[in-house]
């Protein structure tokens, strides 16, 4: 997807199911994202769109962005907790990333 759309020049690493590591919501492949950056949780927004991605977030302690338009449906029983955030369009993932960034 990221070459159908030329955007996979704008990443440096792209990790999918068959990277060697264990699958969402296991955190181990966003640990070595933030490793290779050299992030830390405090300053990684992590942006999803189902239920696994935000259990992803939630085990590996970083900020959670969940987005209302991607391939992903949360179930009517997910409930964010205070400190994450749900968005409707595009523009607003860059709100949270600055929030995040003001944050740090």
């Amino acid at each position: 997807l990221l070459d159908a759309f030329d955007l996979a020049g704008h990443f440096s690493w792209v990790i999918g199911g068959d990277s060697g590591f264990e699958r969402k919501p296991d955190p181990a492949s966003l640990a070595f994202l933030m490793k290779q950056s050299g992030s830390t949780a405090a300053n990684t927004l992590f942006v999803g769109d189902s239920a696994i991605d935000a259990e992803t977030a939630r085990r590996a302690g970083v900020h959670l962005c969940l987005v209302d338009f991607g391939f992903g449906k949360l179930p009517e029983s997910f409930t964010l907790r205070p400190e994450e955030c749900r968005v409707s369009h595009p523009e607003e993932v860059s709100q949270a990333i600055e929030r995040v960034l003001e944050k740090s």
